[in-house]
């Protein structure tokens, strides 16, 4: 599989788990090289180990972009998602602890 990044923090909070206190969060800020970019027109299922060619070409990630989307749940993509298949790809930048308001 590969390793998935947004380009919304919301979107990583939706997968950032609360530490053993509850409230605290964290999250890596990180510069991505996509390389050559498969734009993701459906949902690709099962364990995808190296990006879909395209026009012959192989890519370097996969790109989720906003819009209508074809096996979402919501038939709708409502954040950017990037798919890296290489670790050093990612750069990670910083570590940022966070809390939520209830």
């Amino acid at each position: 599989g590969g390793t998935y990044f947004a380009t919304q923090a919301c979107k990583a909070h939706q997968y950032a788990i609360p530490a053993s206190n509850g409230a605290e969060r964290a999250m890596l800020l990180a510069r991505v090289a996509l390389g050559r970019i498969h734009p993701a027109r459906k949902v690709l299922t099962g364990r995808v180990l190296k990006p879909p060619a395209l026009q012959g070409m192989p890519c370097d990630s996969v790109v989720a972009n906003l819009g209508p989307m074809d096996g979402h749940p919501k038939n709708h993509q409502d954040h950017q998602e990037l798919v890296i298949f290489d670790k050093a790809q990612a750069y990670p930048s910083y570590l940022v602890y966070y809390t939520t308001q209830p």
